[in-house]
């Protein structure tokens, strides 16, 4: 018979690893795989110019997945994390700011991370409702 709270402290310690690894990724600009139309010689935006909230992780798709992650670590294991530092850089990346410029690229730009980032967009809405 398996023991509950064994399986409680199994996931303290995986949300606790896995939301330090999380928040280091979400933060860490380069490398990144920014997959973006040049227009122009002109057009030389910094990943984190393009993409004020999910600038971090090797490319877009994997960091808006990496919120989502993170987002429901919160909601599960809430007493394995650092709440308000990781609240803070949350915070910080989904501002109403930011989320407006995300969503004006993705308007302009159709086919930019589609279908695959734009379900993990979806499942992060869905985790923010929770």
């Amino acid at each position: 018979m398996d023991d509950p709270v064994s399986h409680e402290n199994d996931l303290s310690r995986v949300a606790a690893v896995y939301g330090e690894a999380i928040l280091a990724a979400i933060q860490r600009e380069y490398p990144n795989h920014l997959r973006h139309v040049m227009s122009s010689p002109d057009d030389r935006p910094t990943p984190r110019e393009i993409h004020p909230a999910f600038y971090g992780c090797f490319d877009w798709h994997s960091c808006v997945e990496m919120h989502w992650a993170l987002i429901r670590l919160l909601r599960l294991a809430p007493e394995s994390l650092d709440r308000g530092h990781l609240q803070a850089v949350l915070s910080e990346h989904l501002t109403p700011q930011a989320v407006q410029q995300e969503a004006g690229y993705l308007q302009a730009h159709r086919g930019f991370e589609r279908p695959y980032g734009w379900g993990w967009a979806l499942m992060l809405a869905s985790e923010l409702q929770e």
